[in-house]
């Protein structure tokens, strides 16, 4: 008798721990399960707020640019900052000073769009989503694709903001500019820079 008792305790203890691993399983995948969703309703959130300080910045200094423009703008510059590590602070600075957010804008040297890039950038096919001049006149191509050279500018000419800033007004074949003009340039998109 005593040899079944302790059967069925035994028996019951391995079927309780069984069940306890069970449970024990399901609660750790439903605890990561959980914190995936929360990480990702925490990127969503951040990802909004930025947004939407990056309309109130382009509203704000641009009273022209349409709402929805300025959603538009701001998820591209938000998208195209994760992209490739360029600080949104640098892009918009850049793309007011340049075009004051005007994606039709053409500079006297023949720059284009809304972050004013050289032609020579779409005919060169050094990024796999520009392949022609006619596409830096879309704010998201143009906005990407001014992203993709501040970042290229900071690896070749210094991490620091006015080398990046003299490298991209001089433009991918480094045409020679006037000190004065730079600097000028320089101090210009500086001013502008804000916290995102």
């Amino acid at each position: 008798m005593n040899k079944w008792i302790a059967f069925l305790l035994v028996s019951s203890m391995i079927s309780v721990t069984y069940a306890m691993e069970s449970v024990t399983n399901e609660a750790e995948s439903y605890y990561l399960a959980l914190s995936s969703r929360v990480e990702r309703i925490s990127n969503e959130r951040e990802a909004i707020v930025q947004q939407a300080a990056i309309v109130a910045v382009i509203s704000t200094r641009n009273p022209h640019v349409t709402a929805r423009d300025a959603v538009r703008y701001a998820k591209a510059f938000y998208e195209a900052s994760k992209e490739t590590g360029t600080d949104i602070a640098l892009m918009l600075a850049v793309a007011e000073t340049e075009s004051n957010f005007d994606p039709a804008a053409i500079s006297t040297a023949n720059a284009r769009g809304l972050m004013q890039v050289m032609p020579l950038w779409a005919e060169a096919r050094v990024f796999d989503f520009l392949t022609s001049p006619a596409q830096l006149f879309n704010p998201e191509i143009s906005i990407r694709a001014g992203a993709h050279i501040l970042a290229h500018y900071a690896d070749k000419c210094g991490p620091e903001v006015q080398q990046i800033l003299a490298c991209y007004h001089g433009g991918p074949r480094a045409r020679f500019r006037p000190a004065n003009v730079t600097l000028n340039y320089i101090k210009d998109v500086q001013h502008r820079m804000v916290v995102i």
